[in-house]
């Protein structure tokens, strides 16, 4: 009971004042840990409702027409893994980019959908998908930067690139360009054939199925990348930008409140996190996966005023035990 109360009370919590460095630094990583949990878990369980958040759903949501069929030609090709490398039965037949041709994609495939505007309304946007096989041995031979960045932009379409090679795979989305025309953040994902294999024969029998197939094989290989950089983002949160906060609560305290060492401060700020964790561990299991940043970012600044709040009530004691 004690130590609950320890969690909240000033004068219980003062007690933890003497923890060792060691100590506290374990519950900021215990609590780090812990907070990843509902995130990762989450996702294995919710990844196929996450391709569109994560940039994969122009493949995933081919549709079955005439001109998506053009997709299933790769089939012809007879591709596969071996060894980490991508060998195909028919190269012969793959139209390959070579550096000097006036067009290096293999061929495009276009589809129209229904885009939602903030007035309710809709307005029907163009996908254009370039696949491109690039099997060069020293230098690329096609171009991402000019080739397909550089594109031709019309209104009310949108163009998207599968690049093919024969030690990884790449999707990509048009970057758009600002009224300075400087090129912004785009999308990119990449599938290496080192980790993770891929057989035309597994395309399925329809463009819908073949874009599924291609759409869950880049989300299968983005998600362990996602689930080590939220790892990597918590720590670095936890530990980083909470040591800038208790080092500034420390500097500006210690001349003329009770506590004096910096580790006494750290010790409480662990402390100070448990409750902080615990009610945000709750609150991400509900919150979507895709928010866990901004999630982040409140936490922290829900500990940094809760942390201010107790420093100065163990501060001001009557009695420092």
């Amino acid at each position: 009971m004690d130590l609950i109360k320890s969690l909240f009370l000033p004068s219980k919590m003062n007690r933890h004042r003497h923890m060792s460095g060691f100590m506290a630094v374990m519950i900021f990583l215990a609590c780090a840990f812990v907070l990843t949990i509902p995130t990762t878990v989450r996702i294995e369980k919710e990844k196929y409702n996450l391709v569109d958040e994560f940039g994969m759903s122009f493949l995933t949501e081919i549709p079955d027409t005439d001109d998506t069929n053009k997709i299933m030609q790769l089939k012809n090709y007879g591709c596969s893994v071996k060894e980490g490398k991508l060998v195909c039965e028919n190269e012969e037949i793959i139209p390959i980019a070579k550096k000097d041709d006036a067009v290096k994609e293999a061929f495009m495939i276009s589809y129209v959908v229904k885009v939602a505007q903030k007035d309710g309304s809709s307005r029907d946007v163009a996908r254009n998908i370039y696949f491109v096989f690039d099997f060069y041995q020293a230098k690329p031979q096609y171009n991402v930067n000019t080739d397909f960045d550089d594109k031709e932009r019309k209104d009310n379409e949108v163009n998207y690139l599968v690049y093919i090679t024969k030690e990884f795979m790449a999707i990509r989305l048009q970057p758009q360009v600002d009224k300075n025309g400087n090129k912004l953040n785009t999308i990119t994902h990449e599938v290496g054939f080192t980790d993770y294999g891929f057989s035309t024969d597994e395309l399925g029998n329809t463009p819908s199925e073949a874009g599924k197939y291609l759409g869950y094989l880049f989300l299968n290989a983005y998600i362990p990348f996602y689930k080590r950089n939220i790892s990597y983002t918590t720590v670095i949160s936890i530990f980083v930008l909470n040591l800038i906060v208790i080092a500034l609560v420390w500097l500006l305290s210690r001349s003329f409140g009770r506590l004096k060492n910096f580790k006494e401060y750290y010790g409480i700020a662990s402390i100070c996190f448990i409750p902080i964790a615990i009610i945000f561990f709750i609150v991400l299991w509900f919150i979507p996966v895709i928010e866990f940043s901004t999630i982040l970012l409140f936490l922290n600044s829900a500990f940094a005023l809760y942390y201010l709040f107790m420093i100065f009530k163990i501060n001001n004691l009557s009695e420092v035990v």
